[in-house]
């Protein structure tokens, strides 16, 4: 379900999306919780809909709320000193 791809030097994974942080960029995972049951191709199209590419305080929350979605889980790697993964995702407000 999550669609891997190459985007120029970088690699964009459905979810993940790039916001500005003090004059540089962060990748932040946002997954949309919604009310109604939906197919696996439904919440394909919901977890990469554009409605919630951007900054968070730019993301327009009535188009958010017109596909159905009732919250957006909002996480970030914490990356730990020395350590080789990735990081732990911490959750946003």
């Amino acid at each position: 379900m999550w669609i891997t791809t190459a985007a120029g030097p970088r690699v964009r994974t459905s979810g993940w999306h790039t916001v500005s942080e003090e004059r540089r960029h962060e990748e932040e995972l946002r997954l949309p919780l919604w009310s109604e049951p939906l197919g696996l191709a439904a919440v394909k199209a919901l977890v990469e809909h554009p409605a919630l590419e951007g900054d968070w305080d730019d993301i327009d929350q009535n188009a958010l709320r017109t596909l159905g979605v009732i919250h957006v889980c909002r996480a970030h790697r914490r990356k730990a000193e020395g350590g080789k993964s990735a990081g732990v995702l911490v959750p946003l407000p």
